[in-house]
């Protein structure tokens, strides 16, 4: 044994293999792309090791989706194996796909038996998940001693028809199995037909159908299921198998979808250069039937003739995936050869003759492929032409687009009947003629139902399933899928202990044994504590980082509130939000009676922050939840930075609002260097920030306007203290303000200020707070047609004058538009806003404040509600058209995540600084030209030209399309190869390294040799 004295300097020892994962997905990108976002999920939210392992392909090799999808898979740490190739020349040439790929596997098996012991040699096993072909692999996790979950990429409808065909045949021989009942009736009151059925399930007498049962008995061999769909969109089914499982009845199976591959793992990688996308860009918003039959799906030369005839009577806008047609009637081309030929080959010269002259205007044919899914999540997309696979399904669902279904092969019918089912009701099922064929007749009046005012209940429901579709933190598919990776990794710890007992009991008759003095007790959990300042505005991005630091990676987390100054009721709605694992602390209250009653509120902030500094050293140093490796505060609470170097932690500052904020920070500093009080000067008029806009005086947030300001020094002393931090942490994106965020880069990389990232947008949960009950707001604009209203709020601090609430209404009338406007109670001092103060009693009724009569002219067409609205329900509603804000960073951030454009309109604080930066640089709103000026009155006739231009004028077509952009970005920004979510990556593991070499620095490490 050889002890070494490990210094500040020197490496930390290896660190424990994480355990590991092995999935096992069967030939197909239908198969493949659900199990890598499977694998994606486990590496980034779960902390596992995860290789993917593959088998060569049933033809000439894996096709360019599916390469695409595991070369993707490099950049989030998930490793991918490809098993050797097995002969399967003895199988009968008209053998069926599933019949080939239940051969594949089972002979595969000794393959995938060394890869797994290879792996298991190096890193604890947690678990093995095959696919749903592949269960025949099962034995291998129980030999291994591993749990053995299988993953079913398409939904439950089919695990129970698998159910039901096992059970109806249980104990009975090949020669006497039985077909399923006719119909066959499922959980939710889903009924297939015969022929709705999946392939391979409609005859005993098939081949595949025996294969079907003996995979379909294994099933009960497993540990559990991975489904991929979520309890919103099966909840009987999910109730089913709950049942089934508590009653030992069959293993548990677990809803954790929706998995849908990020756009990055599309074919062109993602890339803006895609022509389907710059022609989408050229359209309405909400204006494009989309078309595609997948990956596989083929029509008939006559079918493909009537699908082209329908498109073109419908007189809606289209962008058609057009696929080789099949010559022999097949509606699937697995394995088929191209043909020779170069016209042949070219499946746009089978259109009708003419068909995409006379359809060039308004529609586009592309040959093959397209990028779908940032097809679907376009603001132009609003219906999609599907063949039902379940990949495709569910990228429809989650962005929010209904579908005409129209199924071709394996699962997709009985798919079908549940999508147009009553209970989930996001399709409309296309009625084929007895010879199978859909009639031109028949897709155009589909394409035109849905589209129109017949369609509104299903382009309803599927607005209802896309917020339910998100993995919101506290979402049940991300719940689910937790309570699995705890029991795999449970299962995992009790086989390294087992390893480890075995390993002492083996090596029990050395001589050299370890010395008591290398025994370490287990290190105490890493504690970050997050420092929130009073007021939602800043206390709810707060919430959102606490919760991705827990559920994304694995610390423990402290909100630390302070008392006074914000109104209590609200703050502990937010807060109730937060995973049990977070927990919460709320300062004791501190003296400010000192300060002079007409004190700014920024100042009162400032002095209250710097009094609770001795209660904040307290919660530091006495916490129970172990060693406080970072203290995040927020852009008032810099005064804390001291006490955390202090401490030995690490100090970042938390900017719940945007680049430009901290922008005009630097600037102060650099103005005024080492100046005193009495020598403070204003910030130049105009004032130009890196990449835009260039801002007036008046355009500056308070308390940056005038040198006299008191705030003016606090914020010259807090500019200061950000030479201290180790680095910022933003509530924004890289492409929502790429030259700042490029500027703050460079900066860093001289080593002119410290790193400044990226981590946003946080946007809070739709569940938190009061969010989660029913509204009469939602249910009015259920019944609303899609994109025609136009919301308006101020936000939890905003107050208008009772002449400007006049005016407003006045505008909202005259521009007879649809409304949801909450009201709140008027300003009578003339101050535009209401910070600080708890809500009055219930004689204070904000719609009171009206002009008479005008909720009874605009009953129809308007809701006006008291104080409050679920606002991001609403701006996520389908409904929903344009936003009128106040540009408060927290409302700007929940519109551009949901593609609404704004009108700005700010009133305090950094508004006007964000309102210039909407619609001077990023382009998503536009403004009035009093409410973005000095202050002035905004007339009725500004405020309907602002609304009817935003609408339906030039200009807001640049503006709504612009929305749309963002929106993705958005969603880009924190998807698992997102910058943002790679960003706050980076700052844990900083945090993590600092916490590691504190605990080395002097001390002692033994090398066990």
């Amino acid at each position: 044994m050889a002890a070494t004295t490990i210094g500040a300097r020197a490496a930390p020892p290896p660190l424990p293999e994480r355990p590991h994962v092995v999935l096992v997905a069967s030939p197909g990108a239908g198969h493949l792309i659900p199990m890598a976002e499977l694998a994606r999920r486990l590496v980034a939210d779960h902390a596992f090791a995860a290789t993917l392992v593959t088998f060569a392909d049933l033809s000439t090799g894996p096709d360019a989706q599916s390469a695409a999808v595991l070369s993707s898979l490099r950049a989030a740490n998930v490793s991918t194996a490809t098993l050797p190739e097995v002969p399967l020349d003895d199988l009968p040439a008209d053998a069926r796909i599933e019949t080939a790929l239940f051969e594949l596997v089972s002979r595969s098996i000794p393959h995938l038996e060394a890869l797994l012991r290879g792996i298991g040699s190096t890193a604890p096993l947690a678990a093995l998940v095959p696919d749903f072909f592949a269960a025949v692999v099962l034995p291998l996790a129980a030999e291994l001693g591993v749990p053995g979950y299988l993953f079913f990429p398409s939904n439950l409808c089919a695990l129970s028809v698998m159910r039901s065909a096992v059970e109806l045949n249980d104990g009975a021989a090949a020669g006497d199995y039985r077909d399923l009942p006719d119909p066959l009736r499922l959980p939710g009151g889903v009924s297939l037909s015969r022929e709705d059925l999946p392939d391979g399930f409609r005859s005993s007498k098939e081949p595949v159908f025996a294969h079907l049962i003996d995979e379909g008995r294994r099933y009960r061999t497993a540990a559990g299921f991975l489904v991929n769909t979520f309890k919103e969109m099966e909840p009987a089914a999910v109730e089913e198998f709950k049942k089934a499982a508590e009653q030992g009845r069959f293993p548990p199976a677990y809803p954790v979808g929706p998995f849908i591959r990020p756009i990055s793992s599309e074919s062109d990688g993602g890339g803006v250069s895609s022509p389907c996308v710059q022609w989408l860009d050229c359209q309405p918003r909400g204006s494009v039937v989309y078309v595609s039959f997948g990956s596989a799906g083929a029509l008939s030369v006559e079918q493909t003739a009537e699908l082209a005839t329908g498109l073109e009577d419908s007189g809606h806008r289209f962008l058609w995936v057009v696929r080789m047609p099949s010559v022999h009637g097949e509606q699937s081309d697995w394995g088929v050869k191209p043909r020779g030929g170069a016209d042949e080959n070219d499946p746009l010269a089978w259109l009708p003759e003419g068909f995409l002259e006379r359809t060039g205007g308004r529609g586009l044919a592309v040959a093959s492929w397209a990028p779908q899914v940032r097809v679907l999540a376009h603001p132009a997309t609003a219906a999609f032409v599907s063949h039902c696979g379940w990949n495709s399904t569910l990228e429809s669902v989650t962005s929010g687009v209904p579908m005409v279904a129209w199924p071709l092969h394996a699962e997709q019918r009985a798919n079908a009947v549940v999508l147009s089912s009553e209970n989930v009701g996001v399709a409309l099922r296309l009625r084929a003629r007895a010879d199978g064929l859909v009639a031109r007749g028949e897709v155009a009046a589909a394409v035109r139902e849905l589209m129109g005012e017949d369609g509104r209940a299903v382009r309803r429901r599927t607005g209802y399933l896309q917020q339910a579709a998100a993995w919101a933190p506290e979402g049940s598919s991300r719940k689910a899928l937790e309570e699995v990776a705890g029991k795999w990794k449970a299962a995992a710890a009790a086989a390294a202990r087992d390893l480890g007992d075995k390993n002492n009991d083996t090596s029990s008759s050395s001589t050299e044994r370890p010395s008591p003095a290398c025994t370490e007790e287990q290190p105490s959990q890493q504690q970050v504590m997050l420092f929130a300042s009073p007021g939602a505005g800043h206390l709810i991005p707060v919430v959102e980082l606490a919760r991705r630091l827990t559920t994304k990676h694995g610390l423990a987390v402290t909100v630390v509130t302070l008392a006074g100054m914000s109104d209590p009721a609200t703050d502990a709605a937010v807060l109730s939000s937060l995973p049990a694992t977070v927990a919460t602390s709320v300062l004791p209250a501190v003296s400010l009676d000192d300060l002079s009653p007409d004190i700014g509120f920024g100042t009162l902030m400032f002095e209250l922050v710097r009094r609770s500094l001795p209660h904040l050293r307290a919660v530091m140093e006495g916490g129970g939840g172990g060693e406080v490796t970072a203290l995040v505060c927020d852009f008032f609470g810099t005064a804390a930075l001291p006490l955390a170097a202090e401490l030995g932690a690490q100090g970042y500052v938390f900017f719940p609002n945007s680049f430009a904020m901290i922008s005009i920070m630097r600037h102060i500093v650099e103005l005024h260097g080492d100046a005193a009080a009495g020598e403070y000067r204003d910030l130049p008029d105009p004032l130009p920030l890196p990449g835009g806009p260039v801002l007036r005086h008046a355009d500056l947030p308070d308390g940056f306007r005038d040198r006299k300001d008191p705030v003016y020094a606090y914020l010259v002393e807090e500019a200061r203290r950000y030479g201290r931090a180790d680095g910022f942490l933003v509530n924004s994106f890289e492409e929502l303000e790429t030259a700042m965020a490029e500027t703050f880069k460079r900066d860093a990389e001289d080593g002119a200020f410290p790193p400044v990232y990226p981590v946003g947008p946080f946007v809070r949960s739709s569940s938190s707070g009061e969010e989660a009950d029913e509204s009469a707001c939602l249910e009015w604009l259920d019944l609303q047609p899609e994109g025609s209203v136009l919301y308006v709020s101020f936000g939890t601090g905003g107050a208008l004058s009772v002449e400007q609430t006049a005016e407003l209404a006045a505008g909202l009338e005259m521009s007879g538009h649809r409304f949801l406007w909450v009201v709140r109670m008027p300003s009578l001092d003339g101050n535009p806003y209401a910070l600080g103060t708890i809500p009055g009693d219930d004689d204070d009724d904000p719609l009171a404040w009206l002009p008479e009569g005008f909720l009874e002219r605009t009953r129809g067409r308007g809701l006006a509600v008291a104080a409050w609205a679920p606002q991001v329900r609403v701006l996520a509603h389908p409904a929903t058209a344009a936003f009128v804000s106040h540009c408060g960073w927290n409302s700007t951030l929940e519109s551009v995540a949901a593609g609404v454009p704004m009108v700005a309109w700010p009133l305090y604080a950094e508004q006007k600084m964000n309102a210039a930066i909407l619609t001077e640089v990023t382009g998503v709103a536009l403004c009035p030209a009093a409410a973005c000026g000095d202050d002035g009155l905004v007339t009725r006739e500004e405020i309907a030209a602002a609304l009817s231009e935003l609408v339906e004028g030039e200009k807001g077509g640049a503006v709504r399309h612009r929305a749309g952009e963002l929106r993705q970005a958005a969603a880009r920004a924190w998807s698992p190869e997102g910058s943002s979510r790679r960003a706050l990556g980076e700052v844990v593991g900083k945090w993590r390294a600092a916490s590691s070499a504190s605990k080395q620095e002097n001390s002692t490490v033994y090398f066990f040799q």
